[in-house]
């Protein structure tokens, strides 16, 4: 049970990053190329001939999943957690 917890922990970790890692990309990406980012609306954003305003604008949308995100995440970092423990007790 104790590896078994150490990726129960992981899993929780990469469930909590992920939207802030999106969230920080989209807005590095839009800063690089001078353009505008904002949860409004869509803005065009041209990234050597393509046009990533949507995707940009989906991924910083992305960081409200924190306010669902960090709290499971915890949870499943507790139970995690508990898992490990429980794996030292009968070792």
């Amino acid at each position: 049970m104790k590896a078994a917890g150490k990726w129960v922990v992981w899993a929780g970790a990469i469930v909590i990053v992920a939207p802030l890692i999106s969230l920080l990309i989209a807005y590095l990406v839009a800063g690089l190329f001078g353009c505008p980012l904002n949860e409004a609306s869509v803005q065009e954003c041209s990234v050597f001939g393509a046009d990533l305003g949507g995707l940009l604008y989906q991924m910083s949308v992305a960081g409200w999943y924190l306010f669902l995100s960090l709290p499971l995440g915890l949870v499943v970092i507790i139970v995690g957690a508990i898992l490990q423990s429980a794996g030292r007790r009968r070792t």
